[in-house]
């Protein structure tokens, strides 16, 4: 992917958003864009395509690309890979450890 290849695929992304929003519209729904977020997923080579990309539209609203999303507890990189859901998983299982432990020690 080069960069002409990029902009017409953000393009039909915020497209798609956008008749996203609208479906949820008709269907007494509405779209949080404050809560949502946004990742670019691809391998090395198609990130050089899209390393200008540091905003797209959804919903109205303009998110931050990020390196990393959390979705249902999971935290997957911008590579497909988990080390990011690893290291916060045991980030929260030593503070639960932790706080067990002083409720032991009462």
């Amino acid at each position: 992917m080069n960069t002409c290849d990029a902009m017409p695929a953000v393009n039909r992304f915020v497209d798609c958003s956008s008749a996203i929003t609208l479906w949820f519209l008709w269907n007494g729904l509405q779209l949080n864009a404050d809560k949502s977020e946004v990742v670019i997923l691809g391998i090395s080579h198609q990130f050089c395509a899209v390393a200008n990309i540091q905003t797209i539209d959804v919903a109205g609203s303009r998110l931050a690309v990020s390196n990393w999303v959390k979705s249902l507890g999971v935290t997957i990189n911008s590579h497909l890979r988990f080390e990011g859901h690893a290291s916060n998983l045991a980030r929260s299982r030593n503070y639960d450890t932790r706080a067990i432990r002083h409720m032991c020690n009462n």
